[in-house]
């Protein structure tokens, strides 16, 4: 498409005035329970495959993964592997 857009035939060829910074995307998940490592992994792998359905920018984007629950058991382990992760007693 930005080929087409942006061509040598295209009568916008030459007029691109600068590119968009995209922010990164964040995808959370909200539990009012008490999940275990084990769950809250399960949870946050979940998540990773729905947001490979978001067909926006793939090979550019930056993505993050979060939890809130009421308790995660792990949730400092969860945070060192690179992922948000609160419970209600972070608040």
């Amino acid at each position: 498409m930005e080929t087409h857009l942006l061509g040598y035939q295209s009568p916008l060829y030459g007029r691109r005035t600068g590119q968009i910074l995209l922010p990164p995307l964040k995808y959370y998940h909200i539990k009012y329970s008490t999940l275990k490592f084990k769950d809250a992994l399960d949870i946050l792998a979940v998540l990773k495959e729905k947001s490979g359905y978001v067909d926006w920018n793939t090979d550019k984007r930056k993505e993050y993964f979060g939890l809130i629950a009421k308790k995660i058991e792990g949730k400092e382990r969860l945070r060192k592997e690179g992922y948000i992760v609160f419970d209600f007693d972070d608040f």
